[in-house]
């Protein structure tokens, strides 16, 4: 349950102030927060695993 919220916080805004342009979240970076939400949960788990795993790895090179 935790790595929704994780998400859902990732797509309100990036933790490290921009978005890189290989975001998955980049997608959506316009849309309302409730559309994101909606997006985000219509992802299978799989997608939002992706997503996790990318902001992992992008918060370690920054």
């Amino acid at each position: 349950m935790t790595e929704i919220y994780t998400l859902y916080g990732l797509a309100y805004d990036c933790p490290h102030i921009d978005r890189k342009g290989d975001c998955p979240l980049k997608v959506i970076e316009q849309l309302p927060f409730k559309k994101k939400v909606l997006w985000i949960n219509e992802l299978s788990q799989n997608e939002k695993e992706i997503i996790l795993e990318h902001h992992k790895a992008c918060s370690k090179n920054r």
